[in-house]
C-alpha cells in the first residue's frame, strides 16, 4: 500500500472535511456495506462525493473506500502462510488491517515499526550489495 493509497485515504477525508487520523475509528463504526469501485483517487473522490450527496454516513463511506483497497490487494495476489502487512497506512489504521485479514481469511499482523518496514528492507538491501562489493580486508 504505497503512494496510491495513501493519497485515496486523503482525498476520502478531505471530502467530508474530516481530520485523517479519524479515519480508522469512523470505518470501524459503520453499519452498513458501501461499495466504492474505483481505487483510481480521481474516480473514487468523485464516488465519494456521490455518496456524500446521496445522504450517505461517513463511517460507511470510510469502510467502503477501506473495502475497497482490501479487493484490490486481494486481486493483485494471494496469501500462503502469514499475513503481515506493513507501512504507515497500516500502522495508523488498526481496523484496515483487520478488513485485510478478513478479505484473504487469515489473520493479519502489523508488523513492530510498520511505518519504517520498508526503510529497513532498503538499508538492508544497501548493506548486503555493499558488502558483497566491497570485499573485507
Amino acid at each position: 500500500m504505497r503512494g496510491g493509497y495513501r493519497r485515496l485515504h486523503q482525498e476520502v477525508a478531505h471530502r467530508p472535511a474530516i481530520d485523517i487520523s479519524e479515519l480508522d475509528a469512523l470505518a470501524e463504526r459503520s453499519t452498513k456495506r458501501v461499495e466504492l469501485g474505483s481505487f483510481c483517487t480521481v474516480f473514487a473522490a468523485t464516488e465519494v462525493i456521490e455518496k456524500i450527496r446521496a445522504g450517505v454516513a461517513v463511517e460507511d463511506i470510510v469502510r467502503g473506500a477501506y473495502s475497497s483497497v482490501a479487493k484490490r490487494i486481494v486481486e493483485m495476489d494471494g496469501v500462503d502462510g502469514m499475513l503481515v502487512a506493513t507501512g504507515g497506512v497500516v500502522a495508523h489504521n488498526p481496523f484496515l488491517a483487520k478488513m485485510l485479514g478478513e478479505a484473504f481469511s487469515v489473520e493479519a499482523h502489523v508488523a513492530p515499526d510498520a511505518q519504517f518496514m520498508g526503510a529497513f528492507g532498503a538499508a538492508l538491501f544497501a548493506q548486503e550489495s555493499y558488502t558483497a562489493a566491497v570485499p573485507l580486508k
